[in-house]
């Protein structure tokens, strides 16, 4: 990039020169206001003179004015260009300097290559990259949080460890026949509002797959019930959790994942937006409904409907388990591998 350079003596003659025109200009209008009111009243009535000298009276003022405001401008941009000059030649020098001490360095370490070496890992050692400081920092504190909440939740933490993994681990076969429909109409409901669960994933540090699947779980993807039951918006909720009272579905579907033991049931399994472990997914989705499955031993549909490590038993109301119902609706699990497949 070329330098731009000015004429400082220029600009300065400039200046002097637009000083000189200023102070001619006062005198003209001081000379101008006197003449003015120097003439007799009856002659400045005809013709309407007066109003024609105010108004060239007020152009003069107007034009001080701008004359005053250039001067300003001009002297005050030579100030600028000075003291940023001072500042490029002594940061100019500094990096000659520095410049200079590193051509040292690269010269004396070419003359003793094996103390380089050893200078060079001693250095490496001792030095500390800050942003890895700060990754391991985190690192460190994203640990200490876990094994607090492990400790905090330690049946929750099982429903992940063993439990999902080993149900996961077990999964051969996807019922397609039954849940094919309902699988393509949950991948179009789910790229046709793409951005909206994306939306909520931001605010709330879930997957946008997760939020999708729950909400298919909960009401069949109905933008007009509650993500927390499937109750209707805009009325209070009926059903656990009850007495909820939201308008939208990005609402209620923020309040639900921001619940505080969600929130920890997310930082225990490890979920965070860009999730892929199916296990943790599928162990939070049967948190979120609740672990009366678990707690009687059974696999639970809202998870794992569809797949062959569920057969039957289904809560039909709140509190009210029937042995022998199957589940109707696809699981968590094969929603989720419905859009993770493609």
């Amino acid at each position: 990039m070329s330098s731009i350079r000015f004429n400082q003596g220029q600009i300065e003659e400039i200046n002097r020169t637009l000083s000189q025109k200023e102070a001619r200009l006062v005198n003209l209008r001081n000379g101008f206001s006197s003449a003015a009111n120097g003439v007799d009243f009856a002659i400045r009535a005809r013709r309407n003179i007066q109003t024609r000298l105010q108004r060239s009276n007020q152009t003069l003022q107007d034009l001080e004015a701008k004359m005053k405001k250039l001067d300003y401008f001009v002297a005050g941009a030579v100030e600028r260009y000075d003291r940023t000059e001072v500042q490029l030649t002594k940061q100019a020098a500094a990096i000659n300097e520095v410049k200079k001490k590193q051509a040292e360095v690269t010269a004396q370490g070419m003359a003793k290559v094996g103390t380089e070496k050893t200078t060079t890992k001693l250095a490496e050692k001792k030095t500390t990259d800050p942003v890895k400081q700060i990754v391991s920092e985190a690192d460190k504190k994203k640990a200490e949080r876990l094994e607090k909440l492990k400790k905090l939740y330690p049946k929750v933490y099982k429903v992940y460890n063993p439990h999902a993994k080993d149900l996961v681990g077990k999964i051969t076969k996807i019922d397609q026949k039954k849940f094919s429909k309902a699988l393509e109409d949950f991948k179009k409901i789910y790229e046709k509002n793409k951005k909206t669960y994306e939306k909520i994933s931001k605010e709330t540090g879930f997957p946008p797959e997760l939020i999708a699947a729950l909400h298919y779980r909960e009401s069949t993807g109905n933008f007009n019930k509650y993500l927390q039951n499937g109750d209707p918006l805009g009325k209070p909720t009926t059903h656990v959790p009850k007495g909820l009272l939201y308008y939208t579905f990005e609402e209620s579907a923020v309040a639900a994942l921001t619940e505080s033991k969600f929130v920890n049931y997310r930082d225990l399994f490890e979920i965070d937006a860009n999730c892929k472990d199916i296990a943790a997914m599928t162990a939070f989705a049967e948190c979120y409904n609740g672990l009366g499955y678990y707690n009687k031993n059974k696999v639970s549909p809202y998870a794992y409907s569809g797949t062959n490590v569920y057969t039957k038993g289904k809560y039909t109301d709140d509190g009210v388990y029937s042995p022998n119902v199957v589940d109707g609706q696809p699981g968590v699990y094969i929603l989720l591998m419905a859009l993770m497949q493609g």
